[in-house]
């Protein structure tokens, strides 16, 4: 399977990246500066700017599936969700690559769903923290569903780098309280791009361990 990887030199980003490898997929990774992977042959790295049409879209052709690990904001250039996933998705659509994962956090209200107070109190707190990061990611999201592709957005809490990556999918939204792994999270997107199977289009990621209620 071909998979285009954004956001791939981020923390999670090279996580994924390693794991599609070792499923033996083609990956092509498109990171924003530097290349932290060592050479490949079923990787293909290219650096670019997300917002940028045509590295998107020559990063998206011939894709199968797409993983989105962007961050929500970068401080001193705004918005990077929003502008990123809209021309992902563009691109998406102009050469019919039709499934999409999205990696963002857990505090945001999610597009056309009935959200429960564990949603809101978690956008509470991250709006208090910062507001302009879930503007970003909330907007991009409903960007996304108004979109032919088919997608999913994993919501995780606090990624640690260590850890299983043992990890439950469910409608729940995790405590800004817990944590994750980040190669259980790797593990859920990876999945999720090649066997798209959730309980909805916006899905919370707990450790297996972990009782989500």
């Amino acid at each position: 399977m071909n998979i285009t990887v954004f956001g791939a030199n981020g923390n999670v980003g090279t996580l994924v990246v390693r794991r599609a490898l070792d499923q033996g997929h083609q990956v092509h990774a498109f990171v924003h500066s530097r290349d932290p992977f060592d050479p490949h042959p079923q990787l293909h790295v290219s650096a670019g700017d997300v917002a940028d049409g045509d590295a998107v879209n020559s990063a998206v052709t011939g894709a199968d599936a797409v993983i989105s690990t962007l961050g929500a904001f970068r401080r001193g250039t705004g918005a990077v969700l929003t502008p990123g996933l809209r021309t992902i998705t563009a691109a998406m659509e102009q050469h019919s690559c039709d499934r999409l994962v999205i990696l963002t956090g857990a505090g945001i209200r999610r597009p056309a769903h009935r959200n429960t107070p564990r949603t809101h109190l978690n956008r509470l707190v991250l709006t208090v923290m910062d507001r302009t990061a879930v503007a970003d990611a909330e907007t991009a999201l409903a960007i996304v569903a108004a979109t032919t592709v088919n997608w999913t957005a994993v919501c995780a809490p606090t990624i640690t780098p260590n850890g299983p990556d043992l990890y439950q999918l469910t409608d729940r939204m995790p405590s800004l309280l817990s944590n994750v792994p980040g190669p259980a999270v790797a593990a859920s997107l990876v999945d999720l791009a090649t066997h798209p199977t959730t309980e909805g289009p916006v899905v919370g990621i707990h450790t297996r361990t972990q009782d989500p209620a």
